[in-house]
């Protein structure tokens, strides 16, 4: 029976050695722990009535939760530091404006969801440097104008959704570049 005890209490040990976040960092009100989707630290800080990107966010952060918060504007650099970040999850803020450089720093970036926010205006080079990003989540805004070089510097991107905006003008060459687009 003491043996049997005894891998009982070195498997909760492993286990809250595994899903305790990588630093001790963790943004006030949001929850920090080691992924499971990918190599680092998952934060959610999703309905926590934020108006701002948080600060103190772990440098190993690779899943970032803003989502279903009061987000209006994501400045130049608003992830710096972040280099890490594969998924970006902003749904559901009250975003309005999207900085030129909003997104700087972010290469590893693969998943972006924007949707269900109020943003009108696609500006160009918004995602730029984003080299890595395959699916880019639109839908759900007031767009309407998209200028022509917005979806600049995206030759991975898979998916590109749309829907739910109103779209009257789209820039010339809008799609240019965007030879692995699969679905939009």
């Amino acid at each position: 029976m003491i043996p049997k005890m005894n891998l009982i209490v070195w498997t909760l040990v492993l286990c809250v050695l595994i899903y305790e976040p990588v630093t001790g960092a963790c943004p006030s009100g949001c929850y920090c722990r080691r992924s499971t989707s990918c190599n680092g630290t998952y934060v959610s800080c999703g309905g926590k009535g934020l108006t701002e990107v948080p600060t103190n966010i772990p440098t190993d952060t690779c899943f970032l939760n803003l989502r279903w918060n009061e987000i209006t504007t994501l400045g130049d650099n608003a992830f710096d530091g972040l280099t890490n970040i594969e998924t970006l999850d902003l749904r559901g803020n009250q975003i309005t404006t999207v900085g030129d450089k909003a997104f700087g720093g972010l290469s590893k970036l693969e998943t972006l969801w924007l949707s269900s926010n109020k943003i009108t205006t696609i500006q160009n080079n918004t995602f730029n440097g984003l080299q890595n990003l395959k699916i880019l989540w639109l839908h759900s805004n007031n767009i309407s104008v998209i200028q022509s070089n917005a979806f600049h510097g995206l030759p991975n991107l898979q998916t590109l959704n749309l829907w739910g905006n109103e779209i009257t003008e789209l820039g010339n060459n809008i799609f240019h570049g965007l030879t692995k687009l699969q679905t939009l």
